[in-house]
């Protein structure tokens, strides 16, 4: 684990080693030794992926003394940049910034700089763009993370965008426009609530799956109308991926969830009624008892 950290190449297999590396070895290892100690801080002094440095943020908690130990030398270089990283790394291990927050920060303000000119052109090709178009359009928007550029005007293109016949462009709306507009949002965007709730009917499972895992289950404020679709998804589809997300979204809910479960018991489909009874601890948190 610890030369498979190595983080000196930038091919992604490099990339796919290394956060393998970190994740299920170094981050994990009980008592650090100081050269891992030393490679986790090099590592985070080289990189600015948030998943290796929230990893190594979240892995060296009980021996943060030694690990800013090794961070000296680099808050005493000559080279600013170098300084400039490791206040960034200071503040991450110290839990002053979540890294990953940090590293959006980043990647807005470079989308910023590079790509504010493009956004009308992207946003009428999402609008009336052929589903190629839309798919090209949609992959540089993923990798350039364009959408932290995207005002709330966007939601409407993104609402076009999912009325297109390519299944795969209609989980890509569901995908983007969830965890920028809902997920991420503060406030979150009403609007992008109703797509969520459109793209949860889709007839394609893994397009409605999305819908869930990156809109629906995130809304803070939930109304029936979210609570209801989301446990008409949980009824029919017991994959854990999509079950578990929905579970772990009704945790802020759980009496108005329990009173919606009421309403589906009490009533005339004898189907749902039983779905409700199957599904009521898992989405409430304690058994059901019977009136």
């Amino acid at each position: 684990m610890y030369h498979a950290s190595d983080f000196s190449g930038d091919e992604q297999d490099f990339h796919e080693i290394r956060g393998s590396g970190v994740y299920f070895g170094l981050s994990v290892v009980d008592k650090k030794t100081m050269p891992i100690l030393r490679t986790l801080v090099e590592l985070s002094m080289a990189v600015d992926d948030p998943n290796d440095l929230h990893r190594v943020y979240w892995g060296a908690q009980s021996q943060r003394e030694e690990l800013l130990h090794y961070l000296i030398p680099f808050q005493e270089s000559e080279d600013k940049v170098v300084r400039d990283k490791a206040e960034v790394c200071r503040k991450i291990f110290t839990g002053e910034i979540k890294a990953f927050e940090w590293a959006a920060e980043q990647a807005r303000i470079r989308a910023h700089e590079q790509f504010d000119d493009e956004l009308p052109s992207i946003k009428k090709i999402l609008e009336e763009g052929r589903s190629e178009e839309r798919m090209d359009i949609i992959r540089h928007v993923m990798r350039e993370r364009i959408a932290l550029i995207m005002d709330d005007t966007f939601v409407e293109a993104f609402a076009k965008c999912a009325e297109d016949p390519d299944k795969q462009v209609r989980y890509e709306v569901a995908r983007i426009a969830g965890e920028r507009w809902v997920w991420s949002a503060k406030p979150q965007n009403k609007e992008a609530i109703a797509l969520m709730l459109t793209l949860a009917k889709d007839k394609e499972q893994y397009v409605r799956n999305a819908a869930v895992y990156f809109g629906l289950s995130t809304v803070k404020d939930k109304s029936d109308e979210v609570i209801t679709e989301q446990l008409e998804i949980a009824f029919t589809d017991r994959d854990p991926n999509v079950y578990g997300r929905v579970a772990w979204g009704f945790k802020s809910a759980r009496p108005q969830v329990a009173k919606m479960l009421q309403t589906y018991i009490d009533g005339q489909d004898e189907t749902k009624a039983k779905q409700a009874r199957e599904v009521y601890k898992d989405m409430v948190g304690q058994e059901y008892k019977e009136k």
